[in-house]
């Protein structure tokens, strides 16, 4: 999983054990049966405390945690948390995804693309036009984003038979899963104008080097990159939006389009 879910996860694991007071260092797989986890979230929710959204998060760290226990065969059985959730009143209603509209995605890349009269210690516009396009358009994950290597984009024929070729970008994404997603040449343009002015700051570039980097040269965490799109929001007079808004707008866009559902899912990556 990505550091900052590791990160969530290790936190909701953390909050379950004080919530239990149960003591950090005798914690074990087998420490919490069905009745004591079951007490202990009907305690997280009874003390005003922790909001539904936060004890579900907490629920999913513990069932990935119990999931690796199973598999490392520390334990032969564990807590049903999908029980857990029905018993404490945990279900949340679905909540349509939050996208950008087409005037608010048009008002961001503009912002984007802006260059600022002073040097601006987070904004760099080609760099900043190419990554909204990158995420808005073929619906990245942000850790997918980070996690993007230079090598990931190359100029491959479709078919054997076919002497075009198109560029196609190399996903890496959940699971180690691959999918390969061909670059429209409004993305190549926007891209290949970043690496440019990339290389007149820092040099040339190998395969491995981070497709995106920060003004630093260094590449984008979950934290910089959700800051990033904070401040562009803000600048372009937007409310601020997530990340995953970005992944969303791809998908709403996609449908709009008339793409058949199939293909959303497998461009997106969706199980």
């Amino acid at each position: 999983k990505p550091p900052h879910t590791v990160r969530a996860y290790s936190q909701g694991v953390r909050r379950v054990v004080s919530f239990a007071g149960l003591h950090p260092g005798e914690f074990r797989a087998d420490s919490l049966n069905q009745a004591h986890l079951t007490d202990t979230v009907r305690g997280m929710r009874a003390s005003g405390l922790v909001s539904k959204s936060t004890i579900n998060q907490t629920l999913a760290a513990l069932k990935s945690f119990y999931d690796f226990c199973i598999a490392d065969r520390l334990v032969s059985e564990v807590p049903d948390i999908a029980r857990i959730r029905k018993v404490a009143k945990l279900d949340i209603p679905q909540i349509d995804p939050e996208y950008y509209r087409p005037a608010e995605i048009r008002d961001l890349y503009e912002e984007a693309a802006t260059r600022q009269e002073r040097k601006h210690r987070v904004r760099w516009p080609n760099r900043d036009l190419a990554m909204c396009s990158f995420l808005a358009v073929l619906g990245l994950r942000s850790a997918e984003l980070t996690a993007a290597d230079v090598g990931w984009i190359s100029r491959e024929r479709l078919t054997d038979s076919d002497d075009r070729a198109t560029w196609m970008f190399q996903v890496i994404g959940k699971g180690r899963r691959i999918r390969r997603l061909p670059l429209s040449q409004e993305l190549v343009t926007a891209n290949e104008r970043w690496q440019a002015e990339r290389v007149e700051r820092f040099g040339s570039t190998k395969n491995s080097a981070p497709l995106f980097v920060t003004n630093t040269g260094e590449r984008f965490n979950y934290q910089r990159l959700r800051y990033w799109l904070r401040l562009l929001n803000r600048e372009a007079g937007l409310r601020d939006r997530s990340l995953h808004s970005l992944r969303h707008t791809a998908g709403v866009q996609l449908a709009a389009d008339g793409v058949p559902m199939n293909a959303i899912q497998s461009l997106l990556g969706h199980a």
